[in-house]
């Protein structure tokens, strides 16, 4: 949708990786720079144009949602860090973990000038190197989006 802005009918998922996208290109990360990947989640609309509840459980009907990931980076999916290069399995993950309703947690702080986040999890806010699994906490906050499911 972003790519084009026109919906199509017959899209064949829920969340979809959309792809790289430049800031030429994409004015989402020309205002937003710093930001590796976004996922933008779309939601249903009655004929007013209000966001439906149709389970009335008191959350808006989500449609789909759709993931773009900035070109402004230099990526690499080495099974090794590769220094000066963004790691994208671990952008991905971060942002499939938004795709499933996952929001960012952990605390970020400076220590020797440097952004760090605390506990280190891939839901961090802040990109921290390569994390291709999930942490504890990342397991955690799946399960309490998800413990009440489908009467949530």
């Amino acid at each position: 949708y972003f790519n084009t802005g026109v919906i199509n009918s017959d899209w064949g998922a829920d969340l979809t990786q959309v792809g790289f996208r430049s800031a030429a290109d994409f004015s989402y990360f020309l205002a937003n720079p710093n930001v590796l990947g976004v996922t933008f989640t779309l939601t249903w609309v009655d004929g007013e144009g209000n966001p439906t509840d149709i389970d009335n459980n008191g959350k808006t009907d989500v449609a789909f949602r759709e993931i773009y990931y900035n070109d402004e980076y230099t990526w690499s999916d080495s099974d090794t860090a590769v220094p000066g290069t963004i790691d994208f399995p671990t952008v991905a993950i971060h942002e499939v973990g938004h795709g499933i309703s996952a929001a960012h947690f952990g605390m970020i702080a400076v220590k020797n000038g440097a952004l760090f986040a605390k506990p280190r999890a891939i839901m961090n806010a802040i990109y921290g190197g390569m994390l291709r699994d999930l942490t504890g906490r990342d397991k955690g906050s799946h399960c309490s989006n998800w413990a009440q499911w489908p009467n949530n």
